[in-house]
């Protein structure tokens, strides 16, 4: 699994929602992406 890939992939998302609807999605995707970003460091060590 290609870790900068998927992290990539989350950023542009998270700029696409952010731009669109800063107030509603913005909060949402910044958790999604934490939540992400820890599922995948704990998988790796």
């Amino acid at each position: 699994m290609d870790v900068r890939g998927v992290h990539r992939r989350v950023s542009k998302t998270d700029l696409v929602f952010a731009s669109t609807d800063a107030s509603d999605s913005r909060p949402y995707w910044i958790l999604l992406t934490i939540s992400t970003v820890k599922r995948m460091v704990a998988s790796e060590n």
